[in-house]
């Protein structure tokens, strides 16, 4: 597959790849690569979806992007998230029938999701007394109010009893929003204004970035160099909340030269995901 300048490298037996953009490099989870229309650049927002959600991608800088899908209108400059309940996000609850050692499939009674909702999420499956197992989501049936079947990365490994409790948590990246809340974590920084739900973006999650500074400042004082996360995904000192008795999401550390009483440009060492 070949899109100009882009090429698309098959390195394993069931498909997964490198696609090499130029100079940026994509690499998709379990051949969740899509490539209609072409590549999707980073300040680029798109209603189709052109990767698997959470792709990752890195540029020559050192910068490193995760691919997303908004819930919501979203903010340029401020930490976004994945705002919905394991109710209607994923699972938790006892699997249908009992699974053997080398299974790759797993049953749910009286669930509803469309198909292929759950790819790129995780499935932890507590099979005996101090075991559990843990695998990627590659596949998912559609179901209304009937079974589920979930297909795992790699086999079971421990043979898993019949009503055994199971706990799923979908894609991360799936269903991201810049909603102001305290009980979520940021995930990604996107570069551009998101309008509207159903749309797919870069976010970025490691690397040099501005992001917005919200109404605290920062690097003001000595030794003040690490950032984090504000409820809105704005930034502020990691020091400055030390009387609030609660330990905030760290966004990474300022990048730049400051001095006394002189608050730094928000330019930091984003550190969520390298």
């Amino acid at each position: 597959m070949r899109h100009g300048r882009n090429k698309y490298v098959k390195n394993s037996y069931n498909g997964d790849g490198t696609l090499l953009l130029g100079n940026l490099y994509q690499s998709p989870i379990k051949s969740q690569l899509i490539g209609a229309g072409g590549p999707q650049q980073i300040y680029e927002v798109d209603t189709t979806q052109r990767y698997g959600l959470g792709t990752r991608m890195t540029t020559p800088d050192g910068r490193v992007f995760r691919y997303g899908l908004s819930a919501a209108a979203i903010q340029a400059g401020r930490g976004c998230k994945t705002i919905v309940s394991m109710a209607s996000h994923g699972v938790a609850t006892s699997c249908l029938y009992a699974c053997a050692v080398g299974d790759t499939e797993i049953l749910f009674a009286s669930q509803t999701f469309a198909k292929d909702v759950l790819v790129g999420g995780y499935i932890v499956i507590y099979s005996a007394a101090s075991t559990y197992q843990q695998r990627l989501i590659v596949g998912n049936n559609a179901c209304s109010g009937t079974t589920l079947t979930i297909e795992l990365e790699q086999p079971l490994t421990v043979a898993v009893a019949a009503a055994t409790y199971c706990e799923v948590m979908g894609n991360p990246y799936r269903y991201m929003s810049s909603a102001s809340t305290a009980y979520a974590s940021c995930l990604g920084v996107p570069h551009v204004v998101i309008a509207a739900a159903g749309t797919y973006f870069w976010m970025q999650t490691w690397g040099p970035l501005w992001c917005n500074p919200g109404p605290y400042g920062m690097g003001g004082d000595a030794q003040e160099r690490h950032v984090i996360f504000n409820p809105d995904g704005s930034l502020r000192p990691r020091n400055e909340h030390s009387s609030d008795g609660v330990d905030y999401q760290l966004a990474g550390f300022i990048m730049n030269l400051t001095s006394v009483g002189a608050d730094a440009p928000p330019f930091i060492m984003l550190q969520i995901s390298p």
